[in-house]
């Protein structure tokens, strides 16, 4: 008869809530004991995080300044690119003509010497 009290719904939900009763005050235990660690971490934190918000506008301000400098010059850069590429070629036009040339004078230079020996 004792163990069919000990199995009543009514006990049975005793013990749990006890025992939630119990986890809620040890997590609390828990977090009360660590807080007064955490606290510094979280303060050093905050003021890490106001810091470099304090420091983005100092830089949002110079990447604006910088991007009103840069924006020109990067439409000038596709001339620049072609002007460049229209000299090279010119100079890469100039190193053929220059070998083409010394190769004809060498060419000739040859032909020289072989009618040299043959005595004409």
């Amino acid at each position: 008869m004792g163990l069919k009290y000990l199995l009543s719904p009514q006990v049975i939900s005793c013990i749990i809530i006890l025992g939630m009763l119990v986890l809620i005050i040890r997590s609390i235990l828990l977090y009360s004991r660590h807080m007064s660690e955490l606290q510094p971490r979280l303060t050093h934190l905050d003021r890490e995080i106001r810091n470099r918000l304090e420091g983005m506008a100092d830089r949002k301000n110079a990447v604006a300044k910088l991007t009103a400098i840069v924006t020109p010059l990067q439409e000038n850069e596709g001339l620049l690119r072609s002007y460049y590429e229209d000299l090279r070629n010119i100079e890469v036009g100039e190193e053929k003509r220059a070998l083409a040339q010394q190769q004809a004078s060498e060419a000739e230079k040859k032909v020289r010497i072989s009618r040299k020996k043959m005595g004409i």
